[in-house]
């Protein structure tokens, strides 16, 4: 019984962190100097983004959809509008596996403390 509430607090402290690492890196990539019509096309994806994730969080925890929602949310901006956002390269790559393998983690655990539940 411990062992399932530590594993849900865990979850939900570290999905937390890892939303909060990701919005971070994607604030430090793509919010410099963009005009209004730039700024809701990244609110809006970022957002439908992290609603994804938390839907998926909620019913169906994957180890491989989450991470992959989470690379679309911080790689959108220059896959669909290449010429006003700054291109991907390895340093960005670098800083983008961080909050990459805080989502898995916390989807691990997410999956962890949904076993332990009794039914």
């Amino acid at each position: 019984m411990p062992s399932q509430k530590i594993n849900l607090w865990l979850a939900v402290l570290l999905s937390l962190v890892a939303l909060g690492a990701m919005w971070f890196v994607f604030e430090l990539r793509y919010m410099w100097f963009v005009n209004d019509s730039d700024f809701y096309f990244l609110r809006i994806g970022f957002g439908i983004a992290v609603v994804t994730i938390i839907a998926l969080w909620i019913w169906s925890p994957s180890r491989i959809l989450v991470p992959l929602i989470g690379f679309v949310a911080l790689a959108f901006p220059p896959l669909l509008r290449g010429g006003q956002f700054v291109a991907l390269d390895g340093t960005f790559t670098l800083w983008l596996l961080v909050p990459l393998l805080l989502l898995v983690v916390a989807t691990q655990l997410n999956r962890m403390a949904r076993v332990s539940r009794p039914s």
